[in-house]
């Protein structure tokens, strides 16, 4: 069995722009260029998993066309790189065929790359067109971008992302609680890649088993005990969870979006605290007291009295 079969979410990756959730004016778009047999240059960004790669397999699998495939976060990330593999890619004669320079992460081209590229680009423009994906347009230079369509991926709709789930977990054969799957969509999303990786792994061997180490949240249960003040059962809800950073983005859009009616120096305080924690959650001895110190922040900002007894 090929790699590509046994991962899940190569093996159920849309191959056709019918199979995939697109605004109607990218779906109207993206046929056009299936229809014409040909692309402009393309920027794509959004968040991980959010459909880019995909939409750039779409279409140079219908329209005739040699690809290179490079990966700028790694190795591909430097000028050689430009001198060498695309410079000759995108000179070279393939008859019939649209020559594609697909550069997957294209924010991690370091600055000389991108200076080098641009000529590239304009160089063999009618011959060859390139493909970026980002997750930070912005670490894109201008005089790319400007060469380029830019169409930006939103989030997968969460609750057709869990419909989806379900019927391939159903096909895979495998017998599972809506709520366990949830957990793992509420704690990845909007990484559709993570969250089919992490639904596989806890499908394996037929049975769907989250990992011991995998703490469910209920978010919509500690958002409602945030808003009561009560400590010491969103301690004991979290206990044991070494990942917060899925819990903090749903405070982040879920508080803040509460909030919107207060002054603006509280909905910044809300955020600054939110932001604060997060970074130092990455060096802090202890992750839970620091996520139970950012959620106190944040009733007293929003003035709410806190209870610590049980």
């Amino acid at each position: 069995m090929s790699l590509e079969s046994y991962i899940w979410f190569e093996r159920y990756r849309p191959k056709t722009l019918e199979e995939m959730s697109l605004p109607k004016d990218y779906r109207v778009a993206f046929s056009q260029y299936i229809e014409d047999q040909s692309i402009p240059h393309l920027l794509l960004s959004g968040p991980a998993g959010s459909g880019k790669s995909t939409i750039a397999k779409v279409l140079t699998n219908h329209i005739p066309s040699v690809v290179l495939a490079l990966n700028a976060s790694g190795a591909d990330r430097n000028i050689e790189t430009v001198r060498t593999k695309i410079t000759t890619f995108a000179s070279s004669m393939q008859k019939g065929l649209l020559k594609v320079v697909l550069l997957e992460e294209a924010n991690g081209l370091t600055a000389d790359a991108q200076e080098a590229l641009k000529d590239v680009i304009e160089k063999y423009n009618k011959s060859c067109r390139f493909v970026f994906t980002t997750n930070h347009p912005d670490k894109i230079v201008p005089a790319i971008q400007s060469r380029c369509m830019h169409y930006r991926f939103g989030e997968f709709p969460k609750k057709r992302l869990l419909k989806i789930v379900m019927g391939i977990i159903e096909t895979e054969g495998v017998d599972a609680e809506i709520d366990d799957v949830q957990s793992i969509i509420d704690r990845h999303y909007p990484d559709v890649r993570t969250i089919f990786n992490e639904v596989q792994a806890a499908s394996l061997g037929g049975a769907f088993k989250l990992s011991q180490t995998y703490i469910k949240v209920d978010l919509q249960t500690l958002h409602s005990l945030l808003k009561k003040g009560s400590v010491f059962s969103i301690r004991e809800m979290v206990a044991g969870v070494t990942d917060f950073t899925f819990i903090y983005r749903f405070l982040f859009d879920t508080v803040l979006y509460e909030a919107k009616d207060r002054e603006q120096s509280d909905i910044a305080m809300i955020a600054v605290t939110i932001r604060d924690s997060i970074v130092a959650d990455s060096y802090v001895a202890d992750r839970e007291i620091n996520f139970v110190n950012c959620l106190m922040q944040i009733m007293i900002v929003l003035g709410i009295d806190y209870k610590l007894d049980k």
